[in-house]
């Protein structure tokens, strides 16, 4: 019984592992990747840099003078308008090809490919660490839907 214990939790083990369950950097971008593919709103949003990106819209829509929501009324508008131009796409492809962690910060190099006429593109994407989670760049999101 012993050995089934250990069998079992070392394939559960390799399961996580396997799937990107933390996984740092790498493993968010997978996500984000597969997101991409699928047209997953939720779960690009839920790795995005939201709050960077809000202030960047507020400095702008104070500038212009106009009036500011408050981050939750912001977030609430923004994930919503994500998912209806959220779709699937199962001709986008990607590799992952390196990915440099350096404290709370990382880069990954990705090629993409939109589909299946498409010349493959490198880009690197950036992303940092916010809360203990891994977040992609708003310019990094917008390169990859490119």
């Amino acid at each position: 019984m012993k050995k089934v214990w250990c069998v079992v939790i070392l394939a559960v083990f390799a399961l996580v592992i396997g799937c990107g369950a933390g996984g740092g950097a790498k493993g968010a971008a997978e996500k984000i990747l597969k997101a991409v593919q699928s047209g997953d709103s939720d779960t690009i949003m839920d790795h995005m840099d939201l709050k960077g990106f809000y202030e960047m819209q507020k400095k702008q829509m104070e500038a212009y003078g106009a009036e500011v929501p408050t981050y939750d009324e912001w977030e609430k508008d923004f994930r919503e308008k994500g998912k209806t131009d959220a779709k699937p796409n199962k001709e986008f492809k990607y590799e992952i090809i390196e990915v440099k962690e350096e404290g709370d910060t990382a880069t990954v190099k990705v090629k993409t490919k939109e589909n299946k006429e498409a010349e493959w593109e490198e880009i690197t994407v950036t992303m940092k660490k916010i809360d203990g989670k891994w977040k992609i760049s708003m310019e990094s999101l917008v390169a990859l839907g490119d």
